[in-house]
């Protein structure tokens, strides 16, 4: 015991011990989803504190979906509940276009065909008005792929309308190098990402 004492004493064991502790008590706690509460309360009190109006850009106009939007009887009216009808996005995107926007993102993936008629052909023209909306997309690293030529004709038909061709210079191959020191990327002449 008396060999552990001068250790015991030091300031940096101390502080090793200390830290460590406290590293496996918030582990713990988060992984026990006692921090999401608070995680969430704080950041609202932080963008309220830490936030500079008046630094903030006029250019950048945001358009939010928020529970007002989702309870709205004129919303639940006109587009049902959500997700709602493309037609919406389409109307919202010509009318983005309409006053100038320069650049508009819709933070929404769109999954699947729109169960009305004509919505998705709605929205894809919409869409083609003019090249400055980005819209949202799911990665994963699945290596599906369609065999059955039938099926995958009838899937590229009904892509065609949401078809954007993609500038060469701005292709990726989304798999990572193994190249110690190299770009994370690799760009492709093609326009296709590289197999």
């Amino acid at each position: 015991m008396s060999a552990l004492g001068p250790w015991i004493k030091s300031k940096w064991v101390q502080a090793v011990v200390l830290g460590l502790a406290s590293g496996v008590v918030v582990f713990g706690a988060d992984r026990l989803g006692w921090l999401d509460t608070v995680e969430r309360k704080s950041l609202d009190w932080r963008f309220r504190a830490f936030t500079e109006p008046g630094r903030a850009s006029r250019d950048i106009v945001i358009v939010a979906l928020d529970d007002t939007s989702f309870g709205s009887r004129e919303m639940l009216d006109n587009f049902g509940r959500w997700p709602w009808r493309r037609k919406l996005y389409a109307g919202l995107v010509h009318y983005l276009n309409e006053c100038g926007a320069r650049t508009i993102g819709v933070d929404i993936v769109f999954q699947g065909a729109d169960p009305h008629a004509g919505d998705d052909a709605l929205f894809a023209e919409a869409l083609g008005e003019r090249r400055n909306v980005v819209l949202a997309c799911a990665l994963n690293m699945s290596t599906y792929r369609e065999m059955d030529p039938t099926t995958q004709e009838k899937l590229g038909k009904k892509l065609a309308p949401l078809t954007v061709p993609v500038r060469q210079e701005a292709a990726l191959d989304l798999r990572p190098r193994h190249t110690p020191g190299a770009s994370r990327f690799n760009r492709t002449p093609t326009g296709r990402c590289a197999r």
